[in-house]
């Protein structure tokens, strides 16, 4: 999946001068290794990154809970990289997915200062790239994503989507509609794990809706089926 998530600390004339590629990768079974792509061709002074792999969970919101792993290998986990180069980290699965469900993990790459401090702990992230790598399982790829149920609460509109495929599902609404109305509050992207529900939360002035109307969206992410639609009666 090509979305990215980046974070900064700090600006400084040298951020996103430089990118990270690719941003997503479905590793296939029987695959030990593959590559990520570190480019500073369009910076002006050397950049100095570090990477780790973390495994990945979420929570019921689908905000990222990562925890360390030794799944994958990372080499090298630092580096310099020259002003107008481009490099390659290379990754190596130490433990392959003999499951039935395919294994998420992000690989951060955070930019570091040059000179290194006294103590690593203190060393700031200037920017902060985030990757999705996924271990497919040998087993067939099994769709069973639904919009389980949308109500009202409040000054909300509750909806909860539930993943039970064995793969990764995206969301990413074009607009949101209860009857003909669309809510100005649209949600940002959403990547539903295997085996997940969520919860998404729409601010919403319930004067104006009620319970038997109809919520609606299309489904516009890259990866997804062309003209994938939703649609279930409010509660």
């Amino acid at each position: 999946m090509n979305f990215l998530l980046l974070l900064s600390t700090l600006i400084s004339l040298n951020a996103f001068a430089w990118n990270v590629s690719p941003m997503s990768q479905d590793i296939e079974p029987g695959q030990r290794t593959f590559q990520i792509k570190i480019n500073n061709k369009n910076g002006k002074e050397p950049l100095a990154v570090r990477l780790k792999a973390m495994k990945r969970d979420t929570d019921e919101f689908a905000k990222d809970k990562l925890n360390n792993t030794n799944d994958l290998l990372i080499f090298p986990r630092q580096m310099i990289v020259a002003a107008g180069k481009q490099v390659v980290a290379r990754v190596s699965v130490r433990t392959p997915n003999t499951g039935t469900q395919e294994k998420p993990y992000r690989l951060i790459i955070d930019q570091i200062p040059v000179k290194k401090t006294a103590d690593e702990r203190g060393i700031k992230v200037l920017t902060r790239y985030l990757t999705s790598i996924y271990l497919i399982p040998k087993a067939r790829k099994v769709e069973d994503f639904s919009i389980r149920s949308a109500q009202i609460k409040n000054n909300n509109i509750e909806i909860i989507a539930s993943n039970q495929g064995n793969y990764h599902k995206v969301l990413l609404p074009s607009s949101v509609k209860v009857g003909n109305q669309e809510i100005n509050q649209k949600f940002a992207v959403k990547n539903i794990l295997p085996g997940k529900s969520i919860k998404i939360i729409l601010p919403i002035d319930s004067k104006n809706f009620s319970s038997g109307q109809n919520l609606s969206f299309d489904n516009t992410c890259m990866v997804c089926p062309k003209g994938e639609k939703y649609q279930i009666k409010l509660q």
